[in-house]
């Protein structure tokens, strides 16, 4: 899979795969909201939370956007790549979502990753503060993969065991189909922004028209 190397967008810090806190904070909120009961998962390189009393479990990523994640600046979703603004993930948790799921490794290997209880698997991605998530089941997964799109950042790579350089993938959701959760007094509250159609539609539109300006500079 590689070592993943590079900053976050628009900051000087290093991308870190140390995600301690996150996993704290995704317990606790998916307690308050579902009711789970998720415990960490003590193994590397598996999915980060375990469900104790059913199966399956989530994988938490802490993502950098402050405040809102609608609120970014739009080119942030995915820098103008696709043409209506979205929400991502690693492409490398896609394993999840599948029960078998090959990959290849740093010496060129082709491995099969086995997830039974990938119909249970969720993805769950917080802010800078952990004060909203955005969350993806197997559900919204299943639903979307005929689509699924794709864009890869400059700034994030994966670099194998003789040194080379490749961008690391990630997995995008048009923002009306993931699920946003904001903390509102100590309290998970779903966000329904995005199921207002009228809302939606305005938000893409203002999206677009930033996009197609953004376009017509790099002509």
């Amino acid at each position: 899979m590689g070592n993943l190397v590079g900053a976050c967008r628009h900051t000087n810090e290093k991308v870190s795969t140390i995600d301690d806190i996150g996993r704290e904070n995704g317990i606790r909120a998916l307690k308050q909201i579902f009711n789970w009961d998720l415990i960490s998962n003590t193994k590397k390189f598996k999915i980060d939370l375990l469900h104790v009393n059913r199966r399956g479990g989530c994988d938490v990523e802490e993502g950098k956007w402050k405040g809102s994640y609608r609120d970014q600046d739009p080119s942030n979703f995915n820098k103008y790549t696709l043409p209506y603004p979205t929400a991502n993930f690693p492409a490398r948790k896609e394993k999840y979502f599948n029960k078998y799921f090959d990959w290849v490794t740093d010496t060129g290997n082709l491995k099969t990753y086995h997830h039974p209880d990938y119909e249970y698997n969720s993805l769950l991605r917080f802010n800078f503060d952990f004060t909203e998530f955005f969350f993806v089941d197997y559900e919204v997964y299943k639903k979307k993969i005929s689509d699924l799109c794709r864009w890869s950042p400059d700034t994030i790579f994966k670099v194998d065991n003789n040194g080379n350089k490749t961008p690391e993938d990630w997995m995008c959701w048009e923002l009306k189909d993931v699920h946003f959760y904001t903390l509102v007094d100590g309290i998970w509250i779903k966000n329904t922004t995005f199921e207002d159609p009228k809302f939606y539609e305005e938000f893409v539109q203002n999206y677009t028209k930033k996009r197609e300006n953004f376009l017509n500079k790099k002509k």
